[in-house]
C-alpha cells in the first residue's frame, strides 16, 4: 500500500513539475499576445495620471472591455472620469490596426460624442492612440513586433507630437517568467528647436523616453478560466538636466476564457460617414520621410463598412513615391520644418511650462483657501 501511495505521489509531483515547466515556457514569451491561443473576454480599468515629476496634476480613468483571440483583439476604452473626454475603439486583425476616436463638443456628455475620426496604422505601436490605450497595445504586441522594435527595424513614435527625434530610439527588452515583459525606450539627446534639432544639455548620451511593464498577476495560472493582467506605462521628458516623469499609466484587467466565434476584429462603425487617415503605407515611405514626417491617405467610409478600394490607396502611395524620386527625396523644406517646433501649432517646450503654471495655480488656490479657513476660525 505504501509503495503504491509513494508511486501516486511521485506521479502527482512529476505532473505538477511538468505543468510548472510548461507554464514557464508559455509565459516567458515576449508579450501577452504569445501567452495562449485561447479566446478571452477582457474587462478592467486604466488609470492615467498627468505628472510633474513626483507631483500628480490630474487623473483620468477609463473602463476597458473587449475580446482577444490568438494575437487578434478588439477593445473599447471609455472615459469614466477624464479631462480629455475621448472614447476609443480599436481592432487588430494581425495585419493593420483600426482605431476610431469619438468625442463631444461638451466634455463628459457621453450621449453627444458625435465627433469622430478613424486611423489605420501598420503596427500595434499606434502613434495616434491615447497614452491609456498605448499601455494596452504595447502589452498586446507579439514576439515579432517586440523583436523588430528591439532591433530598430521599424521607427516607432508613440504620440502625435514629435518633440524629440524618437524615430532614432533604441530599446532594451527584458523577459522573465510569469509573462513579465519590460521595455525601456531611450531617445537621443536631441529636441526640436526653432531652427532644427538641438542638443539637450545634460543628456548628451540620451534619456529614457518611456518604460513599459506587463505581467500576469497570478503566477500559477488559470483559476476557473480567469487570469489577471497588469500593465504599467511611464513617460519622461528632460528638464533642466533632470528626467521628469510626465505620465504614469497603470491598468489591471481580467481575461476570462470564452467560446465566442463571431467576433470581428474591426471596431464597429456607427457613423453614416467616417473620415479615415490611412497610415498603412507608413513603412514603405520611411526611406524618403526619414521617419520625421508621417504621410497618410485621406478618404471617407460610408454605409458603416470598413471596405475601401485599396487600389486607390496604392495609387496614391505610388504617386508619392514617384514624386519623391523626381525631387530626390522628401521635400527638404517640409522635412526641415518637421525637425522644428514650427511643425506644430504650439511649441513642445511649453508643455512643461504649462504643467508648472497649473502646479502654481493649484498650490496658490490651496494656500489661499487654507488662509481663509484659518482666518474664519479666529
Amino acid at each position: 500500500m505504501r509503495i503504491s501511495q509513494a508511486i501516486e505521489k511521485t506521479k502527482a509531483a512529476l505532473s505538477r513539475f511538468v505543468l510548472f515547466l510548461c507554464l514557464n515556457l508559455l509565459l516567458s514569451s515576449n508579450a501577452m499576445a504569445d501567452s495562449s491561443t485561447n479566446r478571452w473576454s477582457i474587462s478592467g480599468q486604466i488609470t492615467d495620471i498627468g505628472m510633474a515629476g513626483k507631483n500628480p496634476i490630474f487623473t483620468n480613468t477609463f473602463s476597458l472591455t473587449g475580446h482577444y483571440d490568438d494575437g487578434q483583439f478588439l477593445l473599447d476604452l471609455v472615459p469614466i472620469k477624464s479631462i480629455v473626454d475621448v472614447a476609443e475603439s480599436v481592432g487588430w486583425d494581425g495585419k493593420v490596426l483600426r482605431l476610431i476616436a469619438r468625442w463631444s463638443d461638451i466634455p463628459n456628455e457621453t450621449s453627444s460624442r458625435t465627433n469622430s475620426i478613424a486611423y489605420i496604422e501598420p503596427t500595434v505601436f499606434s502613434r495616434y492612440s491615447s497614452y491609456s490605450l498605448q499601455s494596452i497595445l504595447v502589452a498586446f504586441a507579439d514576439s515579432n513586433s517586440i523583436s523588430n522594435l528591439e532591433k530598430g527595424l521599424t521607427p516607432v513614435i508613440l504620440g502625435p507630437m514629435r518633440t524629440y527625434p524618437e524615430e532614432y530610439n533604441t530599446y532594451q527588452v527584458k523577459h522573465q517568467t510569469s509573462g513579465y515583459t519590460e521595455i525601456e525606450a531611450t531617445s537621443p539627446g536631441l529636441e526640436l528647436g526653432l531652427s532644427g534639432l538641438v542638443p539637450i544639455k545634460g543628456f548628451e548620451q540620451g534619456f529614457t523616453r518611456w518604460t513599459h511593464r506587463s505581467n500576469f498577476a497570478d503566477v500559477i495560472g488559470l483559476t476557473n478560466g480567469i487570469r489577471e493582467f497588469l500593465v504599467e506605462y511611464n513617460r519622461y521628458s528632460p528638464v533642466n538636466k533632470k528626467s521628469i516623469q510626465i505620465r504614469a499609466v497603470t491598468g489591471k484587467f481580467v481575461l476570462q476564457q470564452e467560446n465566442q466565434d463571431d467576433v470581428v476584429f474591426r471596431p464597429k462603425i456607427t457613423e453614416q460617414k467616417l473620415t479615415v487617415k490611412d497610415y498603412s503605407s507608413r513603412f514603405e515611405l520611411v526611406s524618403w520621410t526619414k521617419g520625421a514626417a508621417d504621410w497618410c491617405c485621406f478618404y471617407d467610409l460610408a454605409n458603416q463598412n470598413w471596405n475601401f478600394d485599396t487600389n486607390k490607396v496604392r495609387a496614391q502611395v505610388s504617386q508619392v513615391k514617384e514624386n519623391m524620386k523626381e525631387r530626390g527625396g522628401y521635400p527638404k523644406d517640409l522635412l526641415a520644418v518637421a525637425n522644428t517646433v514650427y511643425a506644430y501649432k504650439s511649441r513642445p517646450a511649453w508643455g512643461i511650462q504649462r504643467i508648472a503654471i497649473i502646479c502654481f495655480i493649484v498650490g496658490f488656490s490651496i494656500f489661499t483657501a487654507g488662509a481663509l479657513w484659518i482666518g474664519s476660525r479666529r
